[in-house]
Parts: C-alpha cells; sequence; structure tokens
C-alpha cells in the first residue's frame, strides 16, 4: 500500500513539473491537483510565477544593452544622461551593493526626465512602469496639506517598507520633489543610508529616482554661459555641474532644501538635464510625426511650422526652448490636421480640375454634328 502511494505521489510529481513549465491555460487546469506530503507547496512559487509577475527573472531582468541604445536614440541632448546612466545602474546590479542607488534628475520642464525614467523602468521590469514594483510617487497628489507632515512621513516608511519586502528590486519615482513638503524626505533617510537593513527589511537593492524642476535655471545659465563661450554644450560634463546643482537645491524650497539627503552624502547622482536647442526639439517633433504620419514626417516645412509655434529664450540668442518637448505633441497634432486638411483640399481641387478636362475631352465636337 505505501508503495503504491509513493508511485501516485511521483506520477503526480512529474505532472506538477510539466505544468511548471507549460502555458498559463495548462496551469490553470492543473493547479486543482492536491499532492500529499507538500509537494505541490515546493512548488507553489514556481506556480504562482507562471501566472502573476514575481521579483525575479523574466519580469525583473535588466536590459542594459537596449536601455543604452534608447537613451543614445530616443533621449535627445542629454550626453551627460548617458554617460552617467548606464555606469551607475549597472555597478548597482553587478554587484550587492552597500545603500540603495539614490539618483536625483534635475532640470527644466520638458528636458526628459520623465522620459528618460521611463526607459530605465521598461528596460528593468517586463512591465515597465505598470509593473507592480515600479512605485510613482507624485507630490502633488499624494502630499497636497503641507501640516499632516508627520502622518505623511508614517504613511510613506509604511509604503516604502512594505513594497521593498514584496521586492528587494523595487524602484521608486518621486515627481515633482520641489514641490514636495520641506524635510518629507528627511522621514525617509533611514532606508536610503548604509545599513544592513531597515526593521528587518534589506533596501540595498533598491533605486530611487528624484525628479525636480530646482536647478534648472542654474543647469541653464551654465548651458547659455557655454553657449556665448562658443564652446560645445558635449563640453559640459557632470562635475561641472554636481556641485552647482546640490547647493541650488538644498537652499530652495522644496522636498530637499537642507535635506540630510543632501548633507549627509545620501543621493548618489545628481543628474543634469541641460535646456534642449532648436534641433533638440526639432528631433521631438521628427519622432512624434512619424509615429502618427511618416509622410507628414519627411515634410520640413511642416517640422518648421511647430517649431516656431513654441516659445525660446534668452532675448538675446533665443536658442534653449522655454518648455524642451512637453508641448510638442499637442502642437504637432494641430499642425498636422491642418497639413492633412490642406493636402485634401488640393487633392480635391486636382481632382475637379483633372474631371473636368475629362469632360470636356469626352463632349462631342459641334463641327461635327
Amino acid at each position: 500500500m505505501g508503495q503504491r502511494r509513493m508511485v501516485h505521489q511521483l506520477v503526480l510529481l512529474g505532472l506538477l513539473v510539466h505544468l511548471v513549465t507549460a502555458d498559463p491555460l495548462s496551469l490553470l487546469i492543473g493547479g486543482t491537483v492536491t499532492v500529499g506530503g507538500g509537494v505541490f507547496y515546493a512548488f507553489r512559487d514556481k506556480i504562482k510565477c507562471k501566472l502573476y509577475e514575481c521579483c525575479e527573472a523574466p519580469y525583473v531582468e535588466p536590459n542594459f544593452k537596449k536601455m543604452a541604445d534608447e537613451l543614445k536614440e530616443l533621449v535627445y541632448g542629454q550626453h551627460i544622461v548617458q554617460e552617467t546612466l548606464i555606469p551607475a545602474l549597472k555597478s548597482h546590479f553587478d554587484r550587492q551593493p552597500s545603500k540603495p542607488l539614490v539618483l536625483s534628475f534635475h532640470g527644466a520642464t520638458g528636458s526628459g526626465k520623465n522620459h528618460v525614467s521611463r526607459i530605465i523602468a521598461n528596460n528593468i521590469y517586463q512591465k515597465g512602469l505598470a509593473s507592480q514594483y515600479v512605485h510613482h510617487v507624485v507630490a502633488t497628489a499624494e502630499f497636497p496639506d503641507r501640516t499632516r507632515m508627520h502622518e505623511y512621513q508614517v504613511e510613506l516608511q509604511k509604503r516604502l517598507l512594505s513594497s521593498v519586502a514584496a521586492c528587494g528590486r523595487s524602484l521608486f519615482i518621486f515627481d515633482e520633489v520641489d514641490k514636495l513638503p520641506e524635510q518629507l524626505l528627511s522621514g525617509i533617510k533611514p532606508f536610503l543610508d548604509y545599513y544592513d537593513s531597515v526593521k528587518g527589511v534589506d533596501f540595498r537593492n533598491a533605486i530611487f529616482i528624484f525628479l525636480s524642476n530646482a536647478g534648472g535655471d542654474a543647469i541653464s545659465k551654465s548651458a547659455i554661459v557655454q553657449r556665448a563661450a562658443g564652446q560645445p554644450r558635449t563640453k559640459l560634463r557632470a562635475g561641472d555641474l554636481e556641485r552647482t546643482v546640490s547647493e541650488h537645491v538644498f537652499n530652495t524650497p522644496g522636498g530637499l532644501k537642507m535635506s540630510e539627503l543632501i548633507s549627509n552624502h545620501l543621493i548618489d547622482h545628481f543628474v543634469p538635464f541641460l535646456p534642449l536647442e532648436r534641433e533638440h526639439v526639432r528631433n521631438c517633433i521628427a519622432y512624434y510625426m512619424r509615429d502618427r504620419d511618416a509622410t507628414a514626417a519627411r515634410d520640413p516645412a511642416l517640422l518648421d511650422d511647430v517649431l516656431g509655434q513654441l516659445q525660446f529664450y534668452p532675448a538675446s540668442d533665443p536658442a534653449f526652448s522655454s518648455s524642451g518637448c512637453k508641448r510638442v505633441q499637442q502642437k504637432s497634432d494641430v499642425a498636422l490636421y491642418q497639413w492633412r486638411a490642406r493636402r485634401k483640399e488640393k487633392a480635391d481641387a486636382a481632382a475637379a480640375a483633372a474631371g473636368l478636362h475629362a469632360a470636356d475631352a469626352a463632349a462631342p465636337d459641334h463641327d461635327e454634328i
């Protein structure tokens, strides 16, 4: 009897192993099998990861080659970003880090901070920003009342602890940090520090990205000075701007003002996003147009039309976009609608003219009647 039971369990074990490598439909059918002796429970995590996102490959698996290609091809005018991010992220994944990776993106609106965050998420997590392990925190939506500072700090701490407990490779993107209540981020200092664990949770493999417009004016000023000196923007290095940016945001109202994250050197990289020049914005327009209408994207007059609707500064040398690529989509949609309407009008006129010509050619000659 015992031998027969053992054979039965081995058969079921073989079936279970087959189900683990099968498609989700087969898993749903086979998942109802109850295997004695705890065999089922030994494989439940594998079965779960066949059906749902888990904190392991292939759901969490960086593709640095693809990430580097996208940063090069889809991010315009940001050589410092491209030079900084891949080494920073790769070194974080290649070894056991001593603390979480903390990146702080600074620059004017439309310079690409959210766009780059999306590229990072898409090339680490199979589901990108939709991954349950990617947490997007928007300051104005989640922390609107500055009088509730302590309550917000407690809520944020609980959120970080539960998220990283579920997945050590969690990514947190804090948007609009310049609009956060001052000192709110000081409440998460222990989670970003050099500790093996905080309240039993290991944060060292997590990634934090802060997005802020603070420091944008200082970065723009450096770009203007560089241009006025006749030097290409590509000569600017991260080291030229990091001290300027960190000092600026430390003394400017916002989430990082007088922050211990800066004074205790817990932000690993201040990443400056330079203001975009005309050629960069034109590239944004062309890229968007290619996605909407490949023919339209090849019309330089249309691209110039959209570019001409955007504002540039300074008045003495309007080389830099006031809104970066942020308003490109809206302006391009209107310009594309008008461009198509003009083409249709011309086509209709040409067709009408061709119809009249054909009718004249088909009409009988009165001299022949």
